[in-house]
């Protein structure tokens, strides 16, 4: 195939393909004119108004990233102290019962330690 004919093929395929592009395209509305049907649409221009409301970051409430961890506190009801007593078969009247909420504090991972590896070669 020589240099002329490659060009001639080159030519024929874009030329076919802007025929194809053409007749699909023959029916459908300019850019301008979907421009001014967006434009005089009053949905459309409510939804833009709401957009940019919402992107404008001085409006936007503030709020932390992340929530402070609250420690969990066990909540004692006069219907736990009840149960309690109940369960121990003992009457309020004479003994007390001191309840108290017991916090477990967490014990920090152990730190690995790092040992290199030898080399094979050597040991």
């Amino acid at each position: 195939m020589t240099i002329l004919t490659s060009f001639i093929l080159v030519v024929a395929i874009t030329a076919i393909a802007l025929f194809i592009a053409y007749n699909v395209q023959k029916g459908t509305k300019t850019l301008k004119e979907f421009k001014t049907d967006f434009d005089n649409n009053e949905e459309a221009q409510e939804l833009v108004q709401l957009s940019k409301e919402l992107y404008n970051k001085d409006l936007r409430p503030v709020t932390a990233k992340k929530a402070p961890k609250k420690e969990k506190v066990a909540e004692i009801t006069p219907e736990v102290v009840e149960k309690v007593v109940e369960i121990a078969q003992v009457t309020p009247d004479t003994t007390t019962v001191n309840v108290e909420a017991v916090v477990e504090s967490t014990k920090p991972k152990k730190k690995r330690k790092y040992y290199p590896k030898a080399p094979k070669g050597k040991a």
